[in-house]
């Protein structure tokens, strides 16, 4: 961690995930302050495979969109984690960007299906040229549990300092009004919440900490992102920064101490 003059060190913070990790960040002790780097919309297959040379990236309006995209073909999460080593105190990283599956190519490339892909108009030529393997599937796990194993290790030689703790935040099935959350791409909270199952077991199978499985949570009606199982009221943020909190100040290397 880094010390400033007079506060105390700065929880350096990498997100590996989706907006329930980055949501999360806000109501961590450093806030934004702490974040040096978040890779989103790259699931752990893609990340694991070689980068995507038979398709070009689609063009997206949005910067960070953008961006995402452009790195999930070029599969830079290993590279991100190489960038930042010795620089990064938590990776905080959550499931959610599994949801949609992957694209297998015939080069044994991958692509993440993502909303983005999607809005773009961009899936049907990944469509064309490979594979859906969805969550839950029993190819997708086993590409999944191999590709974890290499994430978790990878995290381990590059950052032997930090903390990794996965956020397993059930999917909401109400909303903070009392109504059913929508589905997502067709899918429940429930259903997704028992897919998810043994992706979770891999994750404490590989000695992770999984915080928040067990909270009793709702959807908001008033995320800025709109309305969806996986976008969460306050009270579920706050849940899962104390917990996270609670691993980095017990894990061997934290020089943070409790606020």
């Amino acid at each position: 961690m880094t010390a400033g003059a007079t506060g105390p060190a700065v929880l350096r913070t990498l997100v590996v995930g989706s907006c329930v990790s980055r949501d999360t960040v806000p109501h961590l002790p450093d806030g934004d302050a702490g974040l040096v780097g978040y890779v989103a919309r790259q699931s752990l297959i893609s990340a694991y495979a070689p980068p995507v040379v038979l398709l070009e990236p689609p063009a997206i309006a949005s910067p960070f969109q953008q961006r995402m995209v452009r790195g999930d073909f070029a599969s830079d999460l290993p590279a991100v984690l190489r960038r930042l080593a010795g620089g990064v105190d938590l990776v905080l990283w959550d499931l959610v960007d599994e949801r949609l599956g992957v694209y297998v190519l015939p080069d044994d490339t991958a692509v993440t299906r993502t909303v983005d892909l999607v809005a773009a108009q961009a899936e049907t030529d990944v469509a064309a040229a490979g594979v859906l393997v969805r969550l839950g599937e029993e190819a997708h796990l086993e590409m999944w549990r191999e590709a974890a194993t290499r994430f978790v290790a990878g995290v381990a030689e590059l950052h032997p300092g930090a903390a990794l703790v996965a956020v397993g935040l059930p999917w909401a099935e109400l909303t903070t009004s009392g109504a059913p959350t929508p589905a997502s791409f067709g899918v429940a909270a429930a259903e997704a919440n028992r897919r998810y199952e043994p992706y979770y077991a891999v994750v404490e199978a590989l000695g992770a900490p999984v915080v928040g499985r067990g909270l009793a949570v709702r959807g908001s009606v008033e995320h800025p992102w709109g309305e969806a199982p996986f976008h969460y009221d306050s009270a579920a943020y706050r849940a899962v920064a104390d917990a996270v909190l609670a691993v980095v100040s017990a894990h061997p290397s934290s020089r943070r101490a409790p606020r």
